[in-house]
């Protein structure tokens, strides 16, 4: 909708607005009224691309905001953004709940479904194809229009002055700043005339109350403005209307609702305009980072029973494309290189003295950081150790190793509820346990016993064995989209554990529901077995990128503990 330059997405919306008015003026078919619901779904998709975009940006503000060299100058920038996103997302919401209410007046349903966005309340809509009444054509324009198109009432004209609220809200907030002795702003007030995004002539008083910003923002606010700027007069069938009378006069509901979808893509878009502003503000970090993890320091990992000590837990960030060189050497010996992590071998009792030096890129630059660290090797007492996790997994062989200092192996033995016989394991003797099933959400405790004598126990708490993650193909339940050539080339679903799951199992997939929109009409086709049959195949070769997909109704076999278990469902996005 923005004058000068657009995107390829912004040329899309502007020819889906065309498609859109072209089509509620005409005599609407029963198949351009299905053609609304998946042009509306198309503008939802675009609208969470945008949104992940969005969030990239915030996620970024919120790291350098954690990051000391980078916090104070981030914090300005920050602010505007998260002011941004307030008056963003309560209009998105609003004209979802007016869409919602006028669905619900010509259809009778709650359209309105309210979710948990990290602890504030929002708002989506329910898909347009369960709608009954999709050709109602007098609700839309009863609620926004009235008796006259060319004088709509104070609802319909509201839409258009909420647009314009938020516009020159974000303008006023990204102008209004100041920088060395310079102070920026923007005062909308100055603008009297009504500004038309395709009509420059009209731009005269915006670009005059411009003049007052950064000039680097100009062209920038400018796009952010012209982008929620809309015309007060339109033409239809060569007869002058308002722009509210050509969006809602005698348009079927899913119509209207649709361009309610496409007035929330104008919406983000600005917003991302914004937001692409800010991030162009923000200073780069001294060090680079894209990661963030706790880390947890002691100066001892070994209490005795009385003992104190204090643990310091820290943040630590990094860049993970671009691990820093690490040299050291233990007691003075042979220097080595290593990347991250450093494997220490205990193969003699006695305090040791790891150092070296870390090659850390400051601004392009590798700086050496030296750093030392101390420890202590002794001597084991009798021990337990869990191989694989730090809990027992009713009906799955958990591997426990367990020792006692001074005894050899033959003389140590574990003892406990489900403890069976030894295996190799990675070149160790470790136990096999298996607790009953029965025994899921209680303790158990193993001991470890040497020449009949009980030397060391502990304590562990029984669980179920996690649920398994689907896969079709290789692609996982975790991700959001899929290629075309992925979804074509996966032979089946199956389930397992991915490398984050500590523990083997395999899995039987005895049924599932493959649930796609193929022209418009959604289609549900039950399977039994994990291979992919031949008609789901013959649906997904008609999906077009955007499509969705899902699998659900999962019926899957844990063959390990021979039980049924609830697997999730799958959806996709066709890229």
């Amino acid at each position: 909708m923005a004058g000068g330059k657009e995107t390829p997405r912004q040329k899309m919306i502007g020819m889906m607005y065309l498609v859109l008015t072209a089509l509620l003026a005409l005599n609407v078919s029963k198949e351009i009224i299905k053609a609304f619901v998946k042009l509306n779904d198309k503008i939802e998709d675009s609208n969470k691309i945008v949104e992940a975009n969005i969030d990239g940006i915030f996620t970024k503000m919120e790291s350098l905001m954690a990051t000391k060299e980078t916090k104070e100058s981030t914090a300005p920038w920050y602010d505007k953004a998260s002011k941004i996103k307030k008056i963003c997302d309560n209009a998105y919401d609003f004209f979802i709940k007016e869409a919602a209410e006028m669905l619900k007046e010509a259809d009778k349903k709650d359209m309105l479904v309210e979710y948990d966005d990290g602890g504030v309340k929002r708002y989506k809509l329910r898909s347009l194809d369960t709608i009954d009444a999709k050709d109602n054509y007098d609700v839309a324009t009863h609620l926004f229009i009235g008796e006259n198109p060319k004088q709509p009432n104070e609802r319909g004209q509201n839409i258009r002055k909420r647009l314009f609220g938020v516009r020159d809200s974000i303008i006023m907030i990204l102008a209004d700043y100041k920088n060395g002795n310079k102070q920026f702003s923007f005062d909308p007030s100055k603008i009297t005339e009504n500004v038309n995004p395709k009509d420059p002539s009209t731009w005269t008083q915006l670009k005059e109350a411009l003049k007052t910003a950064n000039p680097e923002d100009t062209n920038k606010l400018l796009k952010i403005y012209l982008t929620l700027s809309y015309p007060e007069k339109a033409y239809e069938h060569g007869e002058e209307t308002t722009w509210i009378g050509s969006l809602f006069d005698h348009s079927p509901v899913v119509g209207a609702a649709a361009m309610f979808t496409a007035l929330r893509a104008d919406i983000r878009t600005a917003q991302n305009q914004a937001f692409n502003l800010i991030d162009s503000k923000l200073e780069s970090p001294i060090i680079k980072i894209n990661k963030i993890e706790p880390m947890v320091f002691a100066p001892t990992g070994y209490l005795n029973v009385g003992d104190s000590m204090k643990v310091t837990v820290m943040i630590a960030a990094y860049d993970s494309t671009d691990m820093p060189q690490i040299t050291y050497s233990l007691n003075g010996g042979e220097s080595k290189n290593a990347v991250r992590s450093i494997p220490i071998r205990a193969d003699s009792p006695g305090e040791k003295e790891l150092k070296g030096t870390l090659g850390v890129k400051v601004k392009g630059e590798i700086r050496q950081i030296p750093w030392e660290y101390k420890y202590e090797v002794g001597q084991p007492m009798g021990v337990i150790s869990p191989v694989e996790m730090n809990v027992l997994y009713a009906g799955y062989d958990n591997k426990i190793q367990a020792t006692a200092a001074g005894f050899p192996p033959d003389k140590v033995s574990l003892q406990g509820p489900g403890v069976g016989g030894q295996t190799q394991f990675e070149g160790m003797k470790v136990y096999l346990v298996k607790p009953p099933m029965s025994s899921v959400g209680q303790k158990v405790t193993l001991s470890v016993n040497a020449e009949g004598k009980q030397v060391g126990k502990m304590e562990f708490r029984v669980r179920p064995m996690p649920n398994p993650n689907l896969f079709l193909g290789a692609t996982s339940n975790l991700e959001s989209s899929i290629s075309k050539s992925a979804l074509l080339g996966a032979p089946s679903l199956t389930a397992g554990y991915d490398a984050s799951v500590p523990i083997k199992a395999d899995f039987t997939i005895n049924s599932w529901t493959f649930v796609a929109t193929v022209n418009g009409n959604q289609v549900k086709k039950p399977v039994q077995g994990s291979a992919i049959p031949s008609d789901v195949k013959a649906i997904m070769r008609q999906l077009t990128p955007g499509s969705v997909i899902t699998i659900t109704q999962v019926n899957c076999r844990n063959n390990k503990t021979a039980t049924q278990v609830k697997a999730p469902s799958m959806s996709f996005v066709i890229n």
